[in-house]
């Protein structure tokens, strides 16, 4: 096959060659309809790309590329997701901040990923302080980029540096939690004997999580987002304080404006404080059930492997363990599926680990 492409590029010049490449994408991406462009879509996008022409009749090459990116993504192919995302910035007009602010986001935004994903924190801090430095692009526009660059941070073992970073993003949204450790143990405390009080009152029933609007309030999923990120980075370095702060707001803001991506693994967090905090086991384990009813009303899957992980650290005191193993291998499929590597190998690795440390 290859030895056929190289005798058949030999018969013309280089340019000539890119531009019947162009032209046979072009007459691919005219000709497809949408269910075989997606399967071919690499296949298209790079005979475009070849001959590097941008005309009217042209399809909108970076946004075709910013679709190639975010398919590599789910693939998790992460170098195809920095070389299509940035093939697609190299594409876009000069006026695209202003004239199509919204890809010109995702572009950035998705190659700053990239970068994190693959341990490249230099290119990820160029991409994102592009982002960030924009003075038209609103703070909620700008939120996937700190989501980046926590990551990053984490990624690098600089978890307390993402967990101040987190701190301080919270405080832009308005949700604050404190600056320093004084204040943060005086609403802790203020915040946990609230919670104490009125626990059994706040967790929804199964009939009520049916009937829980979705989240529509654009500074209140940002803030979810940036809880769930600070809760779990706080556990990592024993700040126990800001991750019980982190998962009492995510609860009392579902409970508020309703469901968002990370609510159902915020409830399942609330299952643990109830747990080992109160010491409200079958409460807990009633949290633990209404959190895996509310990913199963969400569509996406992303937080999926983040929702049964939790979960499983609830039921599996509670319940035998091997019956919770589906729960991880639906988690691993479907995160997966997503793009969400990270929690998706903590999946698999609790469904392979905890059988064999319970002598299965």
């Amino acid at each position: 096959y290859y030895c056929i492409i190289e005798a058949a590029s030999s018969l013309e010049s280089p340019e000539a060659f890119s531009e019947r490449q162009y032209q046979v994408g072009c007459t691919l991406y005219q000709s497809l309809d949408e269910i075989d462009l997606e399967a071919s879509l690499f296949i298209v996008v790079n005979l475009l790309n070849k001959a590097r022409i941008i005309s009217p009749s042209s399809p909108s090459l970076y946004k075709l590329n910013l679709r190639a990116a975010k398919k590599a993504k789910g693939l998790s192919s992460f170098d195809l997701q920095a070389f299509y995302a940035e093939t697609g910035i190299s594409y876009l007009p000069n006026d695209s901040w202003t004239n199509d602010k919204e890809t010109t986001l995702e572009l950035y935004t998705i190659r700053a990923e990239a970068s994190s994903y693959q341990g490249d924190f230099d290119t990820m801090k160029r991409y994102c302080t592009e982002v960030l430095s924009k003075d038209h692009c609103t703070l909620v526009e700008k939120i996937p980029c700190y989501e980046v660059w926590m990551d990053s941070l984490a990624r690098s073992g600089k978890m307390k540096e993402a967990v101040d970073l987190g701190i301080v993003v919270l405080k832009k949204l308005g949700c604050k939690l404190g600056q320093s450790r004084v204040s943060q143990s005086m609403a802790v405390v203020l915040a946990f004997t609230r919670f104490k009080r009125e626990y059994r009152k706040l967790i929804p029933t199964l009939k009520q999580v049916e009937m829980m609007p979705l989240m529509s309030d654009p500074v209140a999923k940002c803030s979810m987002k940036i809880l769930f990120q600070v809760s779990w980075l706080a556990l990592y370095v024993r700040n126990q304080v800001v991750m019980q702060l982190a998962i009492l707001r995510m609860l009392y803001l579902t409970l508020e404006f309703g469901l968002a991506e990370t609510s159902p693994a915020g409830v399942g967090l609330g299952g643990l404080l109830i747990m080992h905090g109160l010491g409200d086991w079958k409460t807990a384990m009633h949290t633990a059930e209404v959190s895996r009813l509310m990913q199963h009303r969400l569509e996406g899957h992303f937080y999926q492997p983040c929702t049964n992980l939790v979960s499983l650290c609830v039921d599996g005191w509670t319940h035998p363990v091997q019956s919770q193993m589906r729960y991880m291998m639906e988690g691993y499929t479907l995160g997966i599926g997503a793009g969400n590597t990270d929690w998706s190998f903590y999946n698999i690795l609790f469904f392979i680990a905890v059988p064999l440390l319970n002598g299965r």
